[in-house]
This record gives C-alpha cells, sequence and structure tokens, in this order.
C-alpha cells in the first residue's frame, strides 16, 4: 500500500511538471508574490532539463493565485508593469492591446501559465485551458521580463525564479 501511494506522488508531480507545456520541463525557481502580509501568488520558472536562465531558450512561468483577481487588474497591473521597465516604445500600444485579450479572473487555486517557446510568441494558459497566443517582437522578454528582470518591481522575487 505504501508504495502504491509514493507511486501516485510520483505520477502526480510527474505529470504537474509535464503540464506547462514545454518538453523536458524542470522546474528552475520558485518564489511567492506577497504584498503588505498577503501573499497573492506563487511563481515557478520552468526551463528544459532545469538548464541555466537565458533569454533565449524556451520557458515557461506558473502561477497559483492564493487570492481572486479581476483580469482587468491582472490586464492592467501587466500593462504598467511593462510600461515601467521599457517606457513606451512606439509598439507599446499594440503589444499590450494584444496581452490585454489574455487575461481572465482568476480565484483562489487557480493556476495562469505563460509558455514561450520563441522570442516572439507567448502562448497563455487559465487552469489548463489555452486562453491567446501573442506572436509580437521579442514578447518573451517584454512579458516574462515582468516577473525576472533585473529591474523588475521585485528583484529578490526575480533572483529566486532566475535559479540565482
Amino acid at each position: 500500500m505504501f508504495k502504491l501511494a509514493i507511486l501516485l506522488v510520483f505520477v502526480f508531480f510527474s505529470t504537474a511538471l509535464a503540464d506547462v507545456g514545454l518538453p523536458n520541463a524542470k522546474p528552475l525557481g520558485s518564489a511567492s508574490f506577497r504584498w503588505l502580509g498577503v501573499t497573492f501568488y506563487d511563481a515557478t520558472l520552468y526551463t528544459q532539463q532545469a538548464s541555466q536562465f537565458s533569454w533565449q531558450k524556451p520557458m515557461a512561468l506558473e502561477l497559483r493565485y492564493r487570492k481572486g483577481v479581476s483580469g482587468q487588474k491582472l490586464a492592467g497591473s501587466a500593462a504598467i508593469e511593462i510600461k515601467r521597465l521599457e517606457g513606451t516604445p512606439a509598439d507599446y500600444s499594440q503589444f499590450v492591446g494584444k496581452l490585454q485579450r489574455c487575461f481572465r479572473n482568476v480565484e483562489k487555486g487557480d493556476r495562469y501559465v505563460a509558455l514561450s517557446s520563441s522570442p516572439n510568441t507567448l502562448q497563455l494558459s487559465l487552469n489548463g485551458r489555452q486562453t491567446c497566443t501573442v506572436n509580437h517582437p521579442n514578447a518573451r522578454q517584454r512579458f516574462f521580463g515582468i516577473w525576472l528582470s533585473p529591474n523588475s518591481r521585485m528583484p529578490g522575487l526575480s533572483r529566486r525564479l532566475r535559479g540565482e
């Protein structure tokens, strides 16, 4: 019986790791986003075989929510952070407009996964259902930079996600 329980736990975690849509996905780093003592989500960055972080390599970012948030608030926060990180390049409105279609309301326990298999492509899924695909120059670094940039709002969280 004990061996069966161990096997079921192994199968569950193996399935969970593969469920981010990235071949040979392994967690590179994880961190929790807290604000004023409240944890909003737990984040995990996946790379292929847990390879060292690089903007040039495919990656997936999983956010598991501990609090409900409206899709409008998620989209607005993403737009604000992208603008804070890069200013307002000529294509800012076009890029943010594409992203805004991706966000839905989340509740406690919901799971968003952002997957980027190429530098210009980003796929977002909520609870295993794809919400959008964004094709835009440098989409990976522009979107993932919210969490992974050294200049992110939470540099400690960024370092932990990057496995540093």
